[in-house]
């Protein structure tokens, strides 16, 4: 078994993004509201279809994986091959009260200390059911026997070291299964709070200036950033003292289930910026010809240019190949005429060997910096300092080792190329 095509729409609704009658709505009704804790790891779901059991992250543009052996070695499916060999280790237990075909189950993975931006713990990496997508089973009665479970998955994982040398050796994972706790809004909302709500929402009820309603609907965000979010640590992670800290929470109607998120959209974007900077730098996609600014980015711009296509090199690309015909092969050949072929794979080999030493060159300066990089963020009531860590550092080699070996790899596929339709297949084929 391998892998089917599934797409659905999903997200949560941020609560500043909210029409204001909405906005008003909820707050006159908050009591109406439980709160949980918005956890920061990779978003996945699980289930049972016609083919069998599956993991998936269809809603990013994945296919359904019913054997985890489907999934590519890299660095960045491990947590997937990891988590669905977890689940699938406690598929009888999950049948056992109810999960069946039709049934679709909405998790997220916690894997590694820093999954994205928020510290949890380093010892053990979690899957946290959150609600049911589709089907009948309860996820209430799959966190009855999954809850506290532990288990150990061994598998071989890509590793590197210096962040250019990538092999691939046996890893333990250990995986528990976890909820967030969850907790009605009138629990811990204060009086006070509830007062500071209720004024700010008279201004808004009688408010027609957009300007004035932005600020109005921010002002009570911040209310409840600081009186929900910016003194409390994750229950999956460290004591405040420690790092710890949370992005947000999620606020769910208890009757119409209806969702909306309050992020610190400022704080954790300041500390997402400066974790991701060096794998921003190097990998991020380009959205335009204009706006060039990754190492990637650049390399692509350079290849794309050489053929007269620059917008080959951005996210624009799957767009603009529609402009060449209808299949793949018609796409190829269209892009392919006209091309002097010896002379390109010249000119390509050229600039692969510019971008390895270019790549080495950050690499080194890299290595020289990874450890006086901090920011110092205030985070309301306290403030606090953010370093690469072990855990920055090794995920921030990877990405320089994948690139390495991405370089390697163009460079083989010119080596075998025959002709020009193979150099653009090497350019465009996970574009088509």
């Amino acid at each position: 078994m391998g892998s089917t095509k599934h797409k659905i729409q999903r997200g949560i609704t941020h609560l500043e993004d909210l029409k204001v009658d909405e906005f008003i709505d909820i707050f006159c009704n908050f009591d109406q509201y439980e709160i949980s804790e918005k956890v920061d790891g990779s978003n996945i779901q699980f289930g049972i279809d016609e083919i069998g059991f599956y993991t998936t992250r269809e809603d990013f543009g994945g296919n359904r994986v019913y054997d985890a052996s489907s999934y590519p070695v890299s660095f960045s499916t491990t947590f997937l091959r990891s988590a669905h060999l977890a689940l699938e280790k406690n598929l009888p237990a999950m049948v056992s009260v109810g999960l069946q075909q039709g049934d679709r189950i909405e998790a997220e993975v916690l894997f590694g200390e820093f999954p994205n931006v928020v510290p949890y713990s380093s010892d053990i990496n979690r899957i946290i059911l959150l609600r049911s997508i589709s089907g009948d089973t309860d996820v209430n009665s799959l966190r009855k026997v999954l809850i506290d479970n532990v288990v150990v998955v061994n598998l071989p994982a890509p590793c590197t070291l210096d962040g250019k040398n990538i092999c691939v050796a046996p890893e333990q994972h250990r995986w528990s299964f976890s909820s967030t706790t969850v907790v009605n809004s009138e629990d811990i909302i204060s009086n006070d709070l509830r007062d500071a709500i209720t004024l700010e929402l008279i201004k808004l009820k009688a408010c027609t200036d957009e300007d004035k309603i932005t600020q109005l609907k921010t002002k009570i965000k911040e209310m409840l950033l600081n009186n929900m979010v910016r003194h409390i640590k994750s229950e999956f992670g460290p004591e405040l003292v420690n790092g710890g800290w949370i992005e947000g929470i999620v606020c769910r109607h208890r009757k119409t289930k209806k969702q909306f998120k309050v992020v610190d959209k400022q704080i954790f974007g300041v500390v997402k910026n400066f974790l991701w900077e060096i794998r921003n730098d190097l990998t991020e996609k380009p959205r335009s010809v204009n706006k060039v600014d990754s190492f990637i980015g650049q390399f692509l711009k350079e290849l794309s240019e050489s053929i007269n296509h620059p917008t080959l090199g951005t996210t624009q690309a799957k767009r603009y190949l529609r402009k060449f015909g209808s299949t793949k092969e018609e796409i190829i050949a269209n892009l392919a005429k006209d091309i002097k072929f010896v002379e390109l794979c010249r000119m390509w080999d050229e600039f692969i060997k510019i971008y390895e030493q270019k790549l080495e060159d950050k690499l080194v300066q890299y290595r020289i910096t990874r450890h006086k990089k901090a920011i110092t963020v205030n985070l309301g009531d306290r403030t606090q300092t953010f370093t690469y860590n072990n855990e920055i550092d090794r995920r921030t080699l990877q990405v320089f080792s994948s690139l390495f070996l991405k370089l390697e790899q163009f460079k083989q596929g010119i080596t075998n190329a025959t002709c020009a339709e193979d150099l653009i297949v090497l350019l465009v084929a996970d574009k088509i």
